[in-house]
């Protein structure tokens, strides 16, 4: 699969390395993605409307991706967890 981003590509792994049952939400792909990889999240800067940055629209597709291949399932609203 193509991933655009490698904090894409960071946050698919993040979420395929938890354990089977676990439950995350986005801030905590956020939380990992912004502390491991900081100059990264920098050098990415903000979204063309400059509101969000784009380690964290990255994160969310992440999510969508891992999704389209069945490897987590939404649980309650905004929460996530690894099947």
């Amino acid at each position: 699969m193509f991933l655009k981003t490698q904090i894409r590509r960071y946050a698919v792994e993040w979420i395929e390395k938890l354990s089977k049952g676990k439950q995350f939400t986005p801030s905590d792909i956020y939380n990992y993605i912004k502390n491991r990889f900081p100059d990264e999240c920098d050098e990415a800067g903000y979204t063309a409307d400059g509101l969000e940055p784009k380690y964290q629209k990255d994160s969310r597709w992440a999510i969508q991706d891992c999704k389209n291949r069945r490897e987590i399932r939404q649980s309650q609203h905004g929460l996530w967890e690894r099947i």
